[in-house]
């Protein structure tokens, strides 16, 4: 699967898409488990919006800390997928011109991962103590 904004992919296509018998299969078409969701164990997203803005956390749970730290190096690749450049551990600012534009903090602790993004990397912390 790739974007049009930038013809790459983190996952391949044949990674989230169910076949049976090399046939999509149309009453289940996708398959959201992959290597990096294993050990998942649920989690909460509380979004926020001001005006045209959205800010949103999300904090997910996972069996083990090596299960969370897996998670948050693959969301991470996705972040720099969509544009994001690193500008401090951690944080993630997206470049204007990708349709994900903002700013976006990864946070592990123990078996938690936190991912909070904001309109800019200044409201990180307003949203959450990022």
């Amino acid at each position: 699967m790739t974007d049009d904004y930038n013809g790459s992919a983190v996952v391949r296509a044949t990674d989230v898409v169910n076949f049976v018998n090399g046939e999509v299969d149309d009453g289940d078409p996708y398959n959201y488990d992959l290597p990096a969701t294993d050990g998942w164990r649920g989690g909460r997203m509380y979004v926020y919006e001001s005006g045209t803005e959205t800010a949103y956390v999300w904090k997910t749970a996972w069996a083990t800390e090596a299960d969370a730290r897996e998670f948050a190096a693959i969301w991470a690749q996705v972040v720099v997928h969509w544009g994001g450049r690193e500008t401090a551990e951690g944080t993630w600012v997206i470049e204007p011109s990708s349709p994900f534009a903002d700013a976006v903090s990864i946070r592990v602790d123990g078996r938690t991962v936190t991912v909070v993004n904001a309109p800019d990397e200044a409201a990180l912390r307003e949203v959450h103590d990022a």
